[in-house]
């Protein structure tokens, strides 16, 4: 078995014990403190599924919590390479698609799906943009305290 599909694995063992109780982020790091054989790549790897798994939202519920994430890894999956070359070949020659082909190629997935609640957001909202921006990781914004900003740079 390759580390790839030990990564699968855990994520989905992580994904099936969690149960919503807290933010995600705790129950990962409490898994990942509860198994130190993992490797600052290994978590950043199996988190990166995991998130993957959360963004498709509401859709696709039928597909066993591997596929889901796989699926998931494909819409989120901005270029070729990465995990999913290794974990879905002939998916990872499809990441350079747009999102909504990604998502017809990868069974059919509907944006409703993923963000049900379309009928209740402004009308000048770009829809598809927004739900665009699931699939994308958000940037990192750090906030530095008054008078510290020459130590953080």
């Amino acid at each position: 078995m390759s580390r790839f599909n030990s990564y699968v694995l855990s994520a989905t063992k992580i994904l099936e014990g969690y149960h919503g109780d807290e933010p995600f982020a705790h129950a990962l790091k409490r898994y990942f403190a509860a198994n130190p054989k993992f490797g600052s790549r290994d978590r950043k790897a199996i988190g990166h599924l995991c998130y993957c798994f959360f963004r498709l939202g509401k859709a696709a519920t039928q597909l066993p919590v591997e596929e889901r994430m796989l699926v998931g890894l494909f819409c989120c999956s901005p270029a070729p390479g990465g995990l999913l070359a290794h974990l879905h070949p002939e998916w990872d020659a499809q990441a350079l698609l747009p999102l909504a082909e990604k998502m017809k190629l990868a069974g059919g997935i509907e944006k409703e799906e993923v963000f049900p609640f379309a009928d209740r957001v402004s009308s000048t909202l770009h829809l598809d943009a927004f739900i665009g921006s699931f699939f994308a990781q958000p940037d990192l914004f750090i906030r530095v305290r008054p008078g510290s900003m020459a130590h953080v740079q």
